[in-house]
């Protein structure tokens, strides 16, 4: 009998052990984690799925500065500049967002008005994010996108449990057998 749950741990140890850089990877569209938003762990995922053109190295830019307005609340909603450069060509007054705005010019989501508690707020976020009709973090949407719509498949953990019923019916015979 202690064969089978020692059987059972190494299967879930070698399953979770080989997924484990990609389970990761999807913590970090999740908020509420330590790791929300660190390519560090991002990358392995985002490599694995390159051929949705995810530039790995604009995810790390996109990543970084999306935390810092997510989190650290880089804006306050009192920000009226619109002469701000957000870099050496581009100034906040361009920055749009959805149909909503603010009285701050780069709109209610970057001066961090809303405050995003699940992946949904994130990415409701993040699409409202534009520059002109494109968005501003592009590979960090496609990667959420990405992580959102990866199926939890049960197939495996399904293949486990019928082995063990599998097993436990043939102990059981052998019980009654011997009895």
């Amino acid at each position: 009998m202690f064969e089978v749950v020692d059987r059972v741990c190494s299967e879930m140890t070698r399953r979770f052990t080989f997924n484990a850089p990609y389970l990761v990877g999807c913590d970090t569209i999740d908020p509420g984690s330590e790791r929300f938003m660190d390519y560090e762990y991002m990358e392995p995922l985002a490599d694995m799925y390159s051929y949705l053109n995810i530039d790995s190295a604009n995810l790390r830019f996109q990543a970084t500065v999306a935390k810092e307005l997510l989190v650290n609340s880089v804006y306050s909603s009192t920000t009226t500049n619109t002469d701000t450069d957000i870099s050496s060509s581009t100034t906040t007054s361009n920055l749009t967002t959805d149909a909503t705005s603010s009285s701050s010019p780069i709109g209610p989501s970057l001066a961090c008005e809303r405050q995003c508690h699940s992946v949904t707020d994130v990415l409701k976020t993040l699409n409202s994010m534009k520059y002109g009709e494109r968005f501003v973090f592009p590979n960090l949407v496609t990667f959420i996108n990405l992580v959102s719509t990866l199926p939890a498949s049960s197939a495996q953990a399904e293949r486990s449990f019928s082995t063990m019923k599998r097993v436990k019916i043939t102990c059981e015979l052998l019980c009654q057998m011997t009895d």
